[in-house]
């Protein structure tokens, strides 16, 4: 999660690693972007730009994780 404004006003967004499913032309390094109605696809330096303070984890079942490149 990352906030832009103050502490009386502003604007939240997400970012979020796609599933393998989700990738495009298998971009490890992809990202979603999401705010409000918007979805964007970035690469992971934008994310590490953009003063992330908060991270949460999902547990993925074991059939969506693409071992290949591991």
């Amino acid at each position: 999660i990352v906030h832009y404004g103050n502490a009386h006003s502003g604007h939240f967004i997400t970012f979020r690693k796609p599933l393998n499913s989700e990738l495009t032309n298998n971009i490890n390094d992809e990202w979603l972007q999401i705010s409000d109605s918007t979805i964007n696809r970035v690469r992971t330096n934008m994310l590490l730009n953009s003063n992330v303070y908060m991270l949460f984890y999902d547990k993925v079942s074991q059939k969506f994780i693409n071992t290949e490149n591991i």
